[in-house]
């Protein structure tokens, strides 16, 4: 009985974490859309601290991060690096192709996407993106 009274506890707090990561990312999103990136990213901050493995919140994270111009490619690969990690490969790609399309010529993310793409067993666009980002 004490087990399970524990178990519910915790997944009552899990389902708390959970909201309170959706409720700071849609802070985020507003700050995001008035392109008021580092108060979007401290929404962001505090929905990752509530629930880590909340993809919203890490897509929006790098998304702000690569618009706000204060941060480097690496910690954008880097946060959306937790994305792959956690299985969503698609999602990854979703991301680079994104950041590409602000920067055609960013060597690390076309270095991300091959990474990203060679994880889903698609060889010959990992090793295009490969070659792209050596030229």
């Amino acid at each position: 009985i004490l087990a399970n009274k524990t178990l519910q506890t915790m997944g009552n707090d899990q389902s708390a974490n959970t909201k309170k990561a959706v409720e700071e990312t849609k802070e985020g999103q507003k700050y995001f859309e008035q392109q008021q990136f580092d108060d979007a990213l401290s929404h962001l901050d505090m929905a990752l601290e509530s629930d880590p493995d909340y993809i919203e919140a890490w897509d929006l994270k790098g998304k702000s991060l690569v618009l706000s111009d204060k941060y480097s490619d690496d910690d954008v690969i880097s946060t959306w690096s937790h994305i792959s990690e956690a299985g969503k490969h698609d999602e990854m790609l979703k991301c680079l192709d994104w950041a590409l399309e602000l920067d055609p010529n960013s060597h690390l993310m076309h270095s991300a996407k091959a990474r990203a793409l060679y994880d889903l067993g698609h060889y010959k666009p990992a090793l295009d993106s490969i070659t792209i980002a050596l030229k």
